[in-house]
């Protein structure tokens, strides 16, 4: 390179590596977000598949079958029951 750099040439790296800061620490900030976004995902994927099992042993996906309409109801009682004495606790 001969002579002296242009000004603009400076300004505009210099503006670039303030940016390059920024999301540096964006970055910084949001990878143990995206850690804990990761693991609830496979956390939720689990449990669905946990519900969905549960709900099979408990015959309660198959409506037609006899008494599925006790088990719902019976399942739907004891659901709201808990979900009360949850409130009640405060949790």
């Amino acid at each position: 390179m001969s002579g002296k750099p242009y000004p603009e040439g400076v300004t505009e790296i210099v503006a670039a590596l303030a940016r390059c800061e920024e999301l540096r620490e964006t970055i910084d900030k949001l990878e143990p977000m995206v850690e804990k976004l990761k693991d609830a995902r496979a956390e939720y994927q689990e449990l669905s598949e946990k519900i969905s099992k549960k709900l099979d042993a408990m015959d309660l996906q198959a409506q037609g079958n006899f008494g599925f309409g006790g088990r719902m109801g019976w399942f739907l009682a004891e659901m709201r029951r808990q979900i009360v004495a949850a409130v009640r606790r405060g949790g």
